[in-house]
């Protein structure tokens, strides 16, 4: 395993390009079949650059990136001192969308990222940290595990159509046909949209 040589800095505006491909890759790498099917307000690059712009301003976050000896960004770390929880008088940093690049993993990146992290808390006055990991990347639990991270809680998610179906009050299959009747209707107008308008007359002079 070769060892990348690497410098740590916080991110500026103009890294945001680079910053929203290595937020694509984890995105893709976490993605979760239920998850892909929520429809997002605008493409997925332009709301991470917009999310991203607002991070890299915020004094009560901090955006760290890896620079390879070419300058190139090979990894980055979303920081924010919070509260530990809502009953919990205790602060955390909480560490969420660290990411290495697939080129340059297994070098000690993440290490560095943490390392960074773990030098913000301690700027912050914190004495604690908080990572957030997506379930299906076994390797990051691992990872974090090794370094004695240890779990907290579980969040699950579900839909709302799901729920109501287990609950058994019947509210979920209405909400399953009406969003069915919806979709069809929009896929039939788009058909319809995407029709030649029909020629005035008998047809003669098509």
């Amino acid at each position: 395993m070769n060892r990348t040589a690497i410098r740590i800095r916080q991110a500026v505006v103009g890294d945001v390009a680079e910053l929203v491909e290595l937020w694509t890759q984890l995105q893709d790498s976490a993605r979760d079949p239920l998850l892909s099917r929520a429809r997002p307000t605008e493409p997925a690059a332009d709301l991470a650059a917009r999310r991203l712009l607002s991070l890299v301003g915020n004094p009560l976050a901090r955006v760290v990136v890896a620079e390879d000896r070419t300058g190139r960004i090979v990894g980055m770390a979303l920081l924010a001192a919070e509260q530990f929880g809502e009953f919990f008088e205790v602060a955390a940093v909480h560490l969420s969308h660290l990411v290495v690049h697939t080129d340059h993993r297994r070098r000690g990146v993440g290490r560095a990222l943490l390392s960074a992290a773990a030098t913000y808390a301690e700027e912050s006055g914190v004495e604690q940290m908080v990572v957030s990991v997506p379930p299906s990347l076994r390797e990051a639990h691992r990872f974090f595990a090794r370094l004695g991270f240890v779990p907290l809680v579980s969040r699950r998610v579900a839909t709302v159509a799901v729920l109501r179906r287990r609950l058994g009050d019947g509210q979920g299959s209405r909400l399953d046909a009406l969003i069915r009747r919806r979709t069809i209707a929009v896929r039939r107008r788009g058909i319809a949209d995407s029709r030649p308008a029909d020629t005035v007359g008998d047809g003669a002079a098509r």
